[in-house]
């Protein structure tokens, strides 16, 4: 990240670039829990009380909450490295 702001990246630009990395993850694993609900419903079944396995607004609301948790746990760490000094983390280097 340092090389990115050395080379002229606005602070806003690495902030965006780290959240959407993480964002991509995110839904790369929401979107293999939601396809594996699907064969897990008899196992999902037996544990879960008065909602029903593929019950869709439990779904999107489990996946909305996964996603947005993944983004704020990831803004700490996107705001420090943009707010880092370049020439002095290229120099740690």
């Amino acid at each position: 990240m340092a090389v990115r702001l050395a080379v002229g990246a606005s602070s806003g630009a690495v902030v965006r670039l780290i959240l959407r990395r993480a964002g991509a993850i995110a839904v790369t694993g929401i979107a293999i829990g939601l396809v594996a609900v699907v064969p897990l419903t008899m196992v999902l079944r037996s544990l879960l009380f008065g909602v029903a396995p593929r019950d869709p607004l439990t779904l999107i609301g489990a996946a909305t909450v996964l996603a947005m948790t993944a983004l704020i746990s990831a803004f700490r760490p996107a705001h420090r490295a943009a707010s880092t000094n370049p020439t002095i983390a290229l120099r740690a280097q």
